[in-house]
């Protein structure tokens, strides 16, 4: 495959902003705009599903649930107590509490999972009796893309985004590695596991790439080199999951997501630098999505 064969999407961000979201009416109802689904955590990994909670929020989410491990689900409601966080009995995510979690996908829009949910087995099969299970918007990241590289999985016939860095993404094609300077390759990868999963790919770097199993590509050339601290990829998850709630398409959901995070992220950067963490890049999404 090569770079000439592929048809590039050329969109502005106003575009996409005005499309996601249109004027609201005065009348209107907590949860018309988006209940979100989060699935992830563990003993160790806390912060993961928090950032997608407030990722989703910070995109218009009107509800967001977290089921995670206690030790998670507990850090979630004391840090932002707007996360409805009923704790799952565990420290790490079991098979058994998988028709728990289905239930609670019933009375969602979206779901996102993979954050902080840590690599075991056991983990692994409950995700993937998850997704068998579930038929929501989903947005795989994380721990979750490993399980997905690791098993036969096709989200075909269902909305599905994928959100990998680099490294993530040569496993999801099996590849021993993704250039990180090689724009073409990265685009032909990334199409290659949008056509192999039957899922949008939104392949995270220094130019984001968003692909769909047809081939059809957008570029996001927003961003800031110092986004690379722990938790800015599970806010941008936090935020595909809301915009699929509101029923964006998955390509136009990865692409609109990628571009708020992006602008946020390059407002945070040029203040800050170093000092640039997720917590910041969350306070700039309000301006970008109000076009300031």
């Amino acid at each position: 495959m090569t770079t000439k064969h592929k048809e590039v999407i050329p969109r502005t961000g106003h575009d996409l902003l005005v499309n996601a979201y249109p004027h609201r009416l005065l009348w209107c109802s907590k949860g018309q705009f988006g209940k979100v689904l989060v699935v992830g955590g563990s003993r160790e990994y806390t912060g993961s599903p928090i950032f997608n909670c407030l990722g989703a929020f910070a995109a218009g989410a009107d509800l967001v649930t977290l089921l995670a491990p206690k030790r998670a689900a507990d850090a979630a409601a004391a840090y932002a107590p707007e996360i409805i966080a009923p704790p799952l009995d565990c420290d790490y995510l079991e098979p058994g509490f998988v028709s728990e979690i289905v239930s609670y996908a019933k009375k969602s829009r979206a779901m996102v999972v993979g954050g902080g949910l840590s690599r075991n087995q056991r983990t692994c099969a409950a995700v993937l009796a998850l997704l068998k299970q579930t038929e929501l918007p989903v947005v795989v990241d994380a721990d979750a893309l490993r399980f997905v590289a690791e098993n036969p999985v096709s989200f075909k016939g269902r909305v599905a985004i994928l959100t990998p860095h680099a490294g993530e993404l040569a496993a999801l094609v099996g590849a021993e590695s993704i250039s990180p300077d090689d724009l073409g390759k990265r685009i032909d990868a990334a199409i290659i596991a949008a056509k192999k999963y039957s899922a949008v790919v939104l392949l995270k770097g220094a130019v984001d790439v968003i692909a769909e199993p047809s081939g059809k590509v957008m570029l996001d050339y927003e961003g800031s080199p110092y986004l690379t601290k722990g938790g800015h990829g599970d806010v941008l998850a936090g935020i595909c999951a809301a915009l699929l709630a509101k029923n964006l398409p998955a390509f136009e959901a990865a692409a609109t997501a990628a571009y708020i995070y992006g602008r946020a992220g390059h407002r945070a950067g040029h203040k800050l630098g170093e000092s640039t963490k997720p917590t910041d890049v969350l306070k700039e999404i309000p301006s970008v999505i109000l076009h300031k």
